[in-house]
């Protein structure tokens, strides 16, 4: 896809501005929030009352249903070429902007509203707490990982710093989802594909004692690379080439897939 070609270029910014405006319809994306937070709420349930709201989020951004999260960041249009294709209305666009800049539309409006639903469930969750607990109360826990931010005062540093890494993986596994679109043909499926992925990569990843710098779970968790910052953008290099793979993998079925449709 050449985007400065002139007629592609005006051609695709046209339809991304349209999938963007579907992806943020409000009903799927508040649904998909509400279920980001219920998430995070489920994650802190067995922990210690009376703390602060960082420690309540800290708990709840690496609980064990974490990975449902990948779940809820699909939701808003992972699914969407499946439902356009079944409705004739991707016909529209396909021919107006040809099926490569059909699709590379659809991820980026796919990634940022995932990414966008991770981020929101996860600042609710965080006002709600602040609203009942502190902020941060300077309790003596033995934080490690990313926590590392509390010890120096940095509670905002380590809210964005979480926040991030969280919905770049929620971004990255909606991309993900909407590419095994391609090859499966229920909308379900594709939503579940990311959870389905993110819980059997981690299992063997305890399994098989993978490295850090390739279990998902522990990019979440801890800094694989020295470093805090180098961590963050090792991750989301991580989460990039991913996508990436499963672009690879999946575009072909979806060409082949509105060929057909």
């Amino acid at each position: 896809m050449n985007l400065k070609n002139g007629k592609l270029f005006p051609g695709f910014w046209k339809v991304l501005a349209v999938d963007l405006s579907r992806a943020f319809w409000p009903p799927s994306m508040i649904f998909a929030i509400a279920g980001c937070f219920m998430v995070l709420l489920i994650n802190n349930m067995n922990y210690s009352t009376g703390l602060d709201a960082v420690y309540y989020f800290s708990h709840a951004a690496s609980g064990n249903f974490s990975f449902l999260l990948c779940l809820f960041a699909s939701v808003p249009y992972a699914g969407s070429c499946l439902v356009e294709m079944r409705n004739n209305y991707n016909c529209l666009f396909r021919i107006r902007s040809g099926k490569d800049c059909y699709l590379c539309s659809k991820c980026i409006a796919v990634f940022i509203s995932g990414f966008v639903v991770a981020a929101l469930g996860c600042i609710c969750y965080i006002l709600v707490f602040s609203l009942f607990f502190p902020v941060s109360g300077g309790i003596h826990i033995d934080y490690d990982g990313f926590e590392q931010l509390i010890y120096s005062s940095n509670v905002i540093v380590y809210y964005g710093v979480k926040i991030w890494l969280l919905s770049y993986l929620g971004g990255s596994m909606a991309v993900i989802a909407f590419c095994m679109s391609g090859i499966v043909n229920n909308v379900y499926a594709v939503w579940g594909f990311p959870v389905v992925l993110f819980y059997v990569w981690n299992s063997l990843g305890n399994i098989f004692s993978l490295p850090g710098y390739v279990h998902l779970r522990v990019l979440l968790s801890v800094p694989v690379m020295g470093t805090i910052y180098g961590s963050i953008v090792y991750s989301c290099c991580f989460y990039t080439a991913l996508m990436f793979v499963f672009m690879y993998i999946g575009f072909p079925y979806l060409r082949r897939k509105l060929t057909n449709g």
